[in-house]
């Protein structure tokens, strides 16, 4: 059995950007320390180049806005298809692994500290389970993050969540590691 990461005081100057990138929306949300401070959710356009490009210009001055010192991007595994798995499921991973990509790359050439985390590893190092549902994910933000905004508020829908769940384990690390990102 798998223990429970909980993630503790967090540091309360290091602001941290989570990314969820997906096919059709990119979740964003920034932390500074343990206090929620903005999220929301880009729409794509499928396979569009413009819309990443747009949706990583957003990315870019909301970091820049909040002096960002780390981002940390949710990795897209692609995986093998099997029975019951469709083609356009694995259209939209092959998609939104080529956005969580660029993501990476825009900022690593911005000189930003990156780390990248898959939805397995978080899942299982807050919840001790490969597979986790929206009410855990809410409540683990609502018990570590100060402020953060409940469900169903503006603004507020799964993508954003998932990307604070993945700012909130970023702080984490870094502190693990004592970065100082």
């Amino acid at each position: 059995m798998r223990r429970r990461k909980d993630p503790g005081i967090l540091p309360t100057d290091r602001v941290v950007l989570g990314v969820d990138p997906g096919a059709v929306h990119l979740g964003w949300a920034v932390l500074r320390g343990g206090r929620f401070v903005d999220c929301g959710t880009v729409e794509l356009v499928a396979m569009s180049r413009p819309s990443v490009a747009k949706a990583i210009r957003i990315l870019r001055w909301v970091a820049c806005r909040e002096t960002v010192a780390a981002v940390v991007v949710e990795r897209v595994e692609l995986v093998n298809a099997r029975p019951g798995f469709g083609s356009t499921m694995a259209t939209g991973l092959a998609h939104g692994h080529g956005v969580g990509q660029r993501v990476v790359q825009a900022f690593l050439d911005d000189g930003l500290p990156v780390l990248e985390v898959a939805a397995e590893t978080w899942h299982l190092e807050f919840f001790g389970q490969r597979a986790v549902d929206a009410p855990s994910v809410a409540a683990l933000l609502a018990r570590y993050v100060a402020g953060w905004p409940a469900p169903r508020t503006r603004g507020v829908d799964g993508h954003a969540r998932d990307a604070g769940a993945i700012a909130l384990w970023g702080h984490a690390r870094l502190g693990e590691k004592n970065d100082p990102a």
